[in-house]
């Protein structure tokens, strides 16, 4: 039984902006995931750009690096979310940026 049921382009996502690919740059001696020039901090809401609008988390993969997590729902799937990494070539975006 799946839950992705008729997905538009209608719901809380993104598909007016080109997005940008999410960067890393060392703060205070640590690395930390940036966005078109923003520091992007655990649970902010950013867009991957499709139809779709989630949120950022991160984590550290085994051997210590940064791994940014975009999580989001699908309708039709009530409460459950999934999440995915943010690999170097996804388009994202922030939910105040301004179509270019």
């Amino acid at each position: 039984m799946g839950c992705l049921t008729n997905v538009g382009t209608e719901g809380n996502g993104r598909s007016d902006v080109e997005g940008h690919e999410m960067g890393v740059r060392e703060e205070f001696g640590e690395p930390r995931h940036y966005l078109a020039g923003r520091a992007v901090h655990a649970g902010e809401g950013v867009y991957l750009l499709t139809p779709l609008g989630g949120r950022y988390e991160s984590s550290r993969d085994r051997d210590g690096e940064l791994v940014g997590w975009f999580y989001f729902s699908l309708p039709g799937c009530g409460w459950r979310d999934f999440s995915i990494p943010v690999e170097p070539a996804m388009r994202l975006a922030w939910p105040d940026e301004e179509k270019s």
